[in-house]
């Protein structure tokens, strides 16, 4: 179950126009956020987010190294943006910071606030979120717009999409004055070409 600051982020984000799916992973992020750009729902902008109290905006830098090692791994512009954020919940309102511009001032000017204990006992620096000027800031919502989604239900998603993909898509291939189309299954598929043996059949000639 979140806690009460995952839950009004959750809440806020499906109100917002946002998928919305609780993950807890550690050391982050807690929340993943999922929305789309344009009217085909082509463009897609995916949100890893980790989400610390008014009271207590201090996120470690392992947390944000996370948050934006992740963000770089699955971003696949223009098609994907992914963002590494930090959310601070308190006194009725929700802001969001960007990770990265935080870690470039943890790391880069060793702009700590605090050192903070992880759950295996490790000491690690810790930035106050405050520190980088949010970039989106809105009232909470105490009731969620849509269903919160799992882990699996993300992952499930993910896959499901690319499955779709590989099914309805299609190659264009032109050979000589003739225009081929050829779906993305099939090209995946091994060549029925026999006058090269294939590397995983070999024939008597090798070794």
């Amino acid at each position: 179950m979140p806690w009460l600051t995952e839950q009004l982020v959750i809440n806020t984000l499906s109100c917002k126009g946002f998928e919305t799916y609780y993950v807890n992973l550690k050391p982050s992020p807690d929340i993943i956020a999922v929305r789309y750009l344009d009217l085909l729902r082509k463009i897609k902008e995916v949100w890893y987010i980790e989400v610390k109290g008014v009271n207590e905006a201090l996120v470690r830098v392992d947390q944000l190294e996370v948050l934006v090692n992740l963000t770089r791994f699955v971003s696949n512009p223009p098609y994907l943006r992914a963002v590494p954020v930090v959310a601070v919940v308190g006194e009725g309102v929700i802001t969001f910071h960007n990770a990265e511009e935080l870690l470039k001032k943890a790391l880069l000017l060793q702009k700590y606030d605090d050192v903070k204990r992880t759950t295996k006992g490790r000491l690690v620096a810790a930035i106050n979120a405050n520190r980088v000027e949010p970039f989106w800031e809105v009232p909470e919502v105490k009731e969620p717009c849509k269903r919160t989604k799992a882990t699996f239900e993300y992952l499930r998603d993910i896959a499901i999409k690319e499955l779709e993909e590989m099914a309805e898509g299609d190659l264009r291939v032109i050979i000589g004055d003739k225009v081929e189309n050829v779906p993305l299954v099939r090209a995946y598929q091994p060549t029925e070409d026999k006058c090269v043996p294939r590397v995983d059949v070999g024939d008597e000639t090798w070794g």
